[in-house]
């Protein structure tokens, strides 16, 4: 640590002059001020509004000898370091960013922002501060979409790992995905499944949680289980399966479920409790560019989805997860091989994907996640696209023989943003 003696008098702490558009107060010194002397002294500065710090906000004086350069109020932007943001600065004459930044900086100046470990974001531009605001805000979004069942991040190392007693490792391939029960039934009843998007937070289908006659259904009504890999709420071998109740479940207000053929058919579920995230426990990947569009949603390019849902036509319910690759399906081709009823509920927010064979997503699959992968470096990032919606429904339990529908979640980018701050690209 760097320390600044007090030039005048040897081994005394002489009391400065304010700064410029700010003051200081004394700790423990209520009447003091600049020109008063003391053998020890602890200043905490402020500044007048529309200015800021730069420099320690407290700074210690003892026996002549300061702990840092007195601090200045400057016109500039301060840096909000919460949401897992570093900043880095230029020395002066520099062109690089190397140097840590102060909580503010002057009008003018330019700030490279990073994001820390377990947070991502790879293509942050510098910031510029220009009339005391900084050009735009930064946003570092936690490490999402990528298996960690045998592998552990630290800092921009991949290392392997070994499976500890307790760990699934069908439930750490879709690590994102959980099981919605209905709490109303005892033990508890897997009616849905959802995807993880951040530690509070799942993404799921709105006709899980509404009836014609009720409408919406409290929350108190359902459960949210992560990390599982055998469908009851309380299998003794899903040892670290994640539990929670449901605090608040929001849908789009024109959803009306069957009366207006399923359009809009997704809901965000707030969870009471955040989950830890582990290898069995980790959020999918929300990202709106419409380029990963173009990239996934391409002809028979296989998207993934998980569930405990039927094996088949008349089976029986899966007792472990499953995941099942389907390819991406073009909406005319979708439109064309659904039945004359099933057609009205493919609706202008909906993307198709699956085979009309023997694999198909079934009862309990619904609100399910269809994510793609992206290879980014070393590691395979997965993104979610789709949410399960609707697929034609007759006396058979689960219909093998017809392309099933999710809701798009590009088509409801502003609802999601609405209702998460974190997401915000």
């Amino acid at each position: 640590m760097l320390f600044y003696r007090t030039q005048n008098v040897p081994d005394i702490c002489e009391l400065p002059v304010y700064p410029d558009h700010g003051q200081y107060e004394v700790v423990e010194q209520t009447h003091a001020g600049p020109g008063n002397n003391y053998t020890y002294l602890e200043l905490f500065y402020w500044c007048d509004i529309g200015y800021g710090i730069a420099g320690f906000e407290s700074i210690k004086c003892s026996h002549g000898v300061w702990s840092e350069e007195l601090p200045t109020c400057i016109d500039g932007c301060r840096l909000d370091y919460n949401a897992g943001v570093s900043y880095l600065c230029k020395e002066l004459s520099s062109v690089e960013f190397s140097i840590s930044c102060q909580s503010y900086e002057p009008n003018g100046a330019e700030v490279l922002p990073v994001c820390d470990t377990p947070y991502y974001r790879s293509d942050l531009p510098p910031m510029k501060c220009v009339d005391g605001n900084w050009n735009y805000t930064p946003a570092c979004l936690p490490e999402c979409g990528i298996k960690l069942s045998n592998t552990m991040i630290t800092g921009d190392m991949i290392n392997t790992v070994h499976d500890e007693e307790g760990w699934n490792g069908r439930s750490g391939e879709i690590p994102w995905h959980v099981a919605i029960y209905n709490r109303n039934y005892q033990p508890y009843k897997q009616i849905c499944s959802g995807s993880i998007i951040s530690v509070e937070v799942v993404i799921t289908a709105a006709h899980c949680f509404w009836s014609d006659v009720e409408g919406l259904a409290p929350s108190s009504r359902f459960a949210v289980a992560a990390g599982k890999m055998y469908q009851p709420w309380s299998a003794p071998s899903d040892s670290r399966a994640q539990r929670r109740d449901v605090n608040d479940i929001v849908i789009p207000k024109m959803f009306r479920g069957a009366q207006t053929n399923f359009q809009d058919d997704i809901a965000i579920v707030y969870v009471s409790k955040p989950f830890i995230f582990n290898r069995n426990v980790w959020p999918v990947c929300v990202d709106f560019d419409l380029k990963l569009d173009g990239t996934y949603l391409t002809v028979d390019n296989l998207g993934k989805v998980a569930g405990w849902g039927l094996v088949g036509e008349n089976g029986k319910m899966s007792p472990e997860l499953q995941f099942v690759e389907l390819p991406y399906v073009e909406i005319d081709r979708c439109i064309a091989n659904a039945s004359p009823d099933f057609r009205a509920y493919i609706t202008n927010d909906k993307i198709c994907a699956g085979y009309t064979n023997d694999q198909a997503l079934c009862k309990g699959d619904s609100g399910g996640g269809l994510v793609f992968a992206k290879m980014q470096g070393q590691l395979q990032r997965h993104y979610l696209r789709g949410v399960a919606s609707t697929a034609p429904n007759d006396d058979e339990l689960c219909k093998t023989h017809a392309t099933p529908t999710f809701t798009h979640i590009l088509a409801h980018k502003q609802f999601i943003r609405d209702h998460l701050k974190s997401i915000n690209r």
